[in-house]
C-alpha cells in the first residue's frame, strides 16, 4: 500500500477528557500521487 507522507500538522487546540487527551488539528498535505515504489514482494506477487 503506497500512503502520501503528511507534510504538516498543526495542533489548534488540546482538551484534557476523562480517559484522555482530544487534539485538533489541521493537517496540509499534497495532492500529487505518490511515485511507485520498486518493492520486490510486489513484483513477485505479480
Amino acid at each position: 500500500m503506497n500512503l502520501q507522507p503528511l507534510s504538516k500538522v498543526k495542533i489548534i487546540c488540546a482538551t484534557d477528557v476523562q480517559g484522555g487527551k482530544v487534539l485538533f488539528t489541521k493537517v496540509r498535505r499534497s495532492n500529487r500521487a505518490p511515485k511507485p515504489s520498486a518493492d520486490p514482494a510486489a513484483k513477485a506477487a505479480e
